[in-house]
């Protein structure tokens, strides 16, 4: 009589604690799907973003490249540039493609 007594409060902690398990799993489960799919969606946008600074950074050495030569436009251009706090390296720009992503 005492092992039928036991039984049945033991028999539901078990289910209990086995549903909480199953719960969690599945939400964590859920977690890493969404997060996987937000990842994905950021694709596209890092690319563009990439792409742009690749030619803002090209258009950047060309205006340096002309100030040098002695282009007027491009010599405002810089000064504005550094009143700004802007520097421009006289590097060739990476690729997008080679910018690590």
């Amino acid at each position: 009589m005492t092992i039928e007594k036991n039984f049945i409060p033991l028999f539901l902690l078990i289910v209990v604690v086995l549903g909480y398990q199953v719960f969690q799993t599945v939400e964590v489960v859920s977690e890493i799907n969404t997060l996987h799919q937000l990842r994905v969606q950021q694709d596209t946008p890092l690319s563009n973003i990439n792409k742009l600074q690749h030619q803002v950074d090209v258009l950047a050495l060309g205006t340096l490249r002309l100030s040098e030569n002695g282009n007027a436009s491009a010599i405002d251009v810089i000064n504005k540039f550094k009143k700004a706090g802007i520097t421009i390296k006289g590097s060739e720009p990476k690729s997008p493609a080679n910018s690590g992503n």
